[in-house]
């Protein structure tokens, strides 16, 4: 089968990796990074599903194009929730090209952008359970879990892409629901921005009790904006659990799973080059809360620090 990759990003490179040991796979890129991308790059990856405690190097030679070639199967989109809405015109006159389009990431109101260019019918979407890292300079640094890779939404597509991740050797799991999944995991890391910024780094947040009280706090007004749009957040673990339990015995669930090395490597390697995504979703959130007038009290607390550490990061 033919693959396009669009974004080539981490998350968009380690699924075309793992992808391309069967499948014939591009990856789209500009003109300015097709010398960079396709003379190799570096990866280092922690796979848990061999259950592996350190990070193996290899390096990865994407089979680059810097715009369509001929016709595919599949063309994954990978780009980070605040460029889609300017890669969906393009992707509308690419459709033709492709059988399916799949949408690969994280997205507070994924359908109502997607719907207005592609019908629901030509579309399937996950979520990369399966992948969490970050790159620099030096390349990728990604772990590979065991956990399996959301997909949802036109069940033909998303049936073809679960086989394909099947022969990567990928778990996943079809989810009717992933929308409504995809809309609560997005408060995580929106609350968790806040959290950041206000903390002043993920270490600080980590050793803080304190601001992880606060974190969850901002978790359960992010859940009760959720109720509001009709989200059955009761359905989603562990938000559902996290929305019952007494603060403190949350405050001291969340405060020993962030300081897991795997996650500590996941959060900070993204925040290396995907951490403008989380507060702008911190926004969004914020946004959504106003116009609805929906109570965000600890949500809304976030928004000074927020506000002032996105000005010394552009």
């Amino acid at each position: 089968m033919r693959y396009l990759i669009y974004g080539a990003g981490t998350i968009g490179l380690t699924y075309a990796h793992l992808l391309a040991v069967h499948h014939d796979v591009d990856v789209l890129v500009s003109p300015e990074r097709y010398e960079e991308v396709s003379q190799g790059v570096p990866l280092a990856i922690k796979d848990l599903r061999q259950r592996d405690n350190t990070y193996q190097s290899t390096v990865f030679y994407p089979q680059c194009v810097t715009s369509p070639v001929g016709y595919y199967d599949v063309i994954l989109v990978t780009v980070n929730r605040c460029q889609l809405q300017s890669v969906l015109p393009i992707l509308a006159k690419y459709q033709p090209k492709a059988r399916w389009i799949g949408f690969m990431q994280n997205n507070w109101n994924l359908a109502s952008e997607v719907d207005q260019y592609i019908s629901p019918d030509d579309y399937f979407i996950a979520f990369p359970s399966s992948i969490g890292g970050g790159r620099d300079n030096n390349g990728v640094k990604v772990i590979i879990f065991p956990t399996p890779t959301r997909v949802g939404g036109a069940r033909a597509g998303a049936k073809l892409f679960m086989q394909h991740l099947k022969e990567a050797g990928v778990a996943s799991s079809y989810d009717a629901r992933l929308l409504d999944w995809m809309k609560v995991h997005y408060l995580q890391q929106s609350a968790t921005a806040g959290a950041i910024a206000s903390s002043g780094s993920f270490s600080a947040l980590t050793h803080d009790p304190g601001a992880i009280r606060q974190l969850i706090m901002a978790l359960r007004d992010g859940m009760s904006l959720c109720r509001h749009q009709g989200v059955a957040v009761w359905r989603v673990f562990p938000f559902n659990v996290l929305s019952m339990m007494p603060l403190g015995v949350a405050t001291a669930i969340m405060r020993h799973a962030l300081q897991q090395p795997d996650v500590v490597d996941m959060v900070t390697g993204h925040m290396k080059h995907g951490f403008n995504e989380w507060l702008a979703g911190y926004d969004e959130v914020l946004a959504d809360g106003r116009r609805l007038g929906v109570l965000m009290p600890a949500w809304q607390a976030y928004n000074p620090a927020v506000q002032r550490y996105k000005t010394t990061i552009h």
